[in-house]
């Protein structure tokens, strides 16, 4: 019997050993995968701001992000090992590690059982839903932001706990998490959650300990807004609301039954209380909230991890918006909500008393663990590579016009026009207002020099989204190879006006205008393109001779 209480009550170090062999056994075969062309090209391969140690980090955005401590770990790992994914996937792990093991920190301060605490930890290290934050490289700012804003939460408890030394610490970790993703910017309600959990009241004189964290939150949302933009202009107030509801029970349903996980979901096309699942969703969402309401009285602990959910995923309702499309969901956004949510089933099953209930839950614990496990070593090699990810995204959802295009890009990087063609078409089939099936398309006809019909799907992109840098990009290469030099410099420029970073641009700007003996303009773009892509340099003999 001893045996078995020392197999249920672990050492601190052996459940964080158990916790690293669960994550290198779901996520081992993941370190083979390579880059995928959904963020990883424009974020890690093609971005110049990781390509050398600078402080531009610190004045961009990726894109619309402010994530300067995000670009600060790309850039340590390109001036290693430049863009070969390998080293990238092993951080990944290594972060998730870190990560599972600090939630096992956490679920221990909250409830003071170090099995149901591992338990609850080894849920969060295979739980499939975690699968796209760890294996998809560009995913890197939401395990940035979950170690530091754990971190900030277990300094401020232990400040609590009589330790002053921490306070300073929880402030330098919340820092830490909002320059990783401004997502953290919700984290001071957090804190005041766990005063309220030691019996605190809430109130302005209580907010003393919280006032530096509040004060970096304001900061950090005046930033994110200005990177941010419009954001969900594409929704009205009310539907945004309603598709808040939606992605809600969605995110519960994909934590409760794990299946059917896709990169891409899409919105429902009536966001409306007129949708039966819109209205359920809202119900549903209610009764939450008032259930959480009622047990307060009783567990005060499973309450902040309900608000701890709603906390952590708020902000992201912010993201519907990708490229003038509406998405439901993103399984990373569920990463740190999770968090709130195993807290929630790890503080109701601490109540359970009874010995021969403890022992079914912890082999009930045993046998979910290795179901989940599977499952998420199974989603983790949907990741191997572009066409492993989106054929995966097609085959769970046929009518994903986002899925389809994004294998008409790949069909064109391979050279195969037709199946390029085809399958912006069909994309453009089921939603004929999706500006980047109109680029694909455009430039597949323009690579088999049909220009016409080439420039026709351009203007489309252009009609649809008059800020889509690529469509002025490549309608600048057809009226430079139809000899329209003033019109492809101004297109060339337009492309550079909406992305400064584009160095294909410049360089095509450079060529255009020295053909018009226009020297010292062709130099000066010239130079711009190298600065933020080296690997043009030489491309053109006569540029490196001005």
């Amino acid at each position: 019997m001893a045996d078995i209480r020392a197999i249920l009550r672990p050492t601190p170090l052996l459940c964080a050993a158990l916790i690293a062999l669960g994550v290198v056994a779901v996520y081992g075969a993941s370190l083979r995968n390579g880059f995928v062309d959904w963020d990883d090209f424009e974020v890690v391969i093609n971005n110049p701001l990781i390509r050398s140690f600078s402080p531009r980090i610190f004045s961009s955005f990726d894109p619309e992000l402010y994530v300067p401590l995000t670009l600060f770990t790309f850039q340590i790992e390109y001036l290693f090992v430049g863009a070969q994914p390998f080293m990238y996937h092993v951080d990944a792990l290594l972060l998730h590690i870190a990560n599972a093991i600090l939630v096992f920190w956490f679920l221990r301060m909250m409830i003071k059982n170090r099995g149901l605490a591992l338990g609850g930890a080894l849920l969060f290290a295979v739980h499939p839903v975690n699968v796209e934050t760890v294996a998809w490289v560009s995913a890197r700012k939401e395990l940035l932001w979950a170690m530091f804003f754990l971190l900030t939460l277990i300094a401020y408890e232990k400040n609590a706990d009589g330790d002053g030394r921490w306070k300073k610490w929880s402030v330098m970790f919340f820092v830490l998490a909002l320059l990783s993703k401004p997502t953290a910017l919700l984290a001071p309600f957090v804190l005041l959650l766990l005063d309220w959990r030691r019996g605190e009241k809430i109130s302005v004189r209580s907010l003393r300990s919280t006032w530096p964290h509040f004060l970096l939150a304001y900061a950090a949302g005046v930033v994110a807004l200005i990177g941010r933009g419009g954001g969900i202009e594409a929704l009205g107030p009310w539907q945004a609301l309603l598709l808040a509801f939606r992605s809600t029970t969605f995110y519960l349903e994909k934590l409760f039954i794990p299946l059917h996980l896709s990169p891409i979901y899409a919105a429902p096309e009536q966001i409306t209380l007129g949708n039966p699942v819109i209205l359920l969703s809202l119900l549903i969402v209610i009764a939450l909230i008032a259930s959480a309401w009622f047990l307060r009285r009783f567990d005060r602990t499973a309450v902040t991890g309900v608000g701890i959910f709603f906390l952590a995923l708020l902000p992201t309702f912010l993201a519907y918006q990708k490229s003038g499309d509406v998405t439901l969901a993103a399984d990373r956004y569920a990463y740190v909500p999770s968090v709130g949510f195993i807290l929630v089933i790890v503080a109701l099953l601490s109540h359970v008393r009874n010995r021969m209930a403890q022992r079914a839950i912890m082999v009930i614990g045993v046998v979910v663990a290795c179901g989940l496990g599977f499952l998420a070593h199974a989603q983790s090699l949907v990741w191997t590579s572009t066409r492993t990810l989106f054929t995966h995204a097609l085959r769970e959802d046929p009518a994903s016009h986002v899925a389809l295009n994004n294998l008409a890009s790949l069909a064109l990087d391979e050279g195969d026009m037709d199946e390029a063609i085809r399958l912006s078409s069909e994309a453009v089939r089921l939603k004929p207002a999706y500006a980047d099936a109109y680029v694909n398309l455009g430039a597949a006809y323009g690579r088999q020099k049909d220009y016409t019909r080439a420039a026709q799907a351009l203007q489309m992109t252009i009609t649809l989204n008059p800020e889509h840098p690529q469509a002025y990009f490549n309608l600048g290469g057809i009226e430079q190879i139809r000899g329209n030099l003033d019109q492809a410099a101004a297109m060339y420029r337009k492309a550079i006006e909406l992305k400064p970073t584009h160095a294909d641009a410049y360089f095509q700007l450079a060529r255009v205008l020295l053909r018009q003996s226009k020297r010292d303009e062709a130099r000066s773009a010239y130079q711009s393109a190298v600065e933020l892509n080296p690997r043009l340099q030489g491309a053109e003999p006569e540029l490196d001779a001005l």
